[in-house]
């Protein structure tokens, strides 16, 4: 998405509330890449897509496995979230030493 497209959505979180469940997780993703991209806040920004992924899973959880459940899990989207989480990856792998588990 480039940023005139980015900047058409800014101010639509405040209109979260009137969003059917199924635009949330994509209202959410699109703020965490404003988050990125004009505040290149970090922090926000994984925690926007933490949320994004939360609202996406709870639409689609539910639903049994048929087409309509394909078509909601809307793969495209999620590539898109797993995207942006691995452009927020570090480079360097983790020492297995310093890594706990919560």
């Amino acid at each position: 998405m480039n940023e005139v497209e980015l900047n058409q959505y800014i101010g639509l979180d405040d209109t979260v509330d009137t969003i059917p469940n199924d635009g949330v997780a994509e209202l959410t993703y699109l703020n965490a890449l404003i988050a990125w991209r004009q505040h290149h806040d970090l922090e926000k920004t994984i925690s926007l897509l933490d949320d994004a992924v939360k609202h996406h899973l709870r639409f689609v959880r539910d639903k049994p496995l048929t087409f309509e459940f394909y078509a909601d899990l809307n793969a495209n989207f999620v590539m898109e979230l797993i995207t942006e989480y691995n452009a927020h990856c570090p480079t360097d792998p983790v020492n297995p030493s310093t890594f706990t588990f919560h």
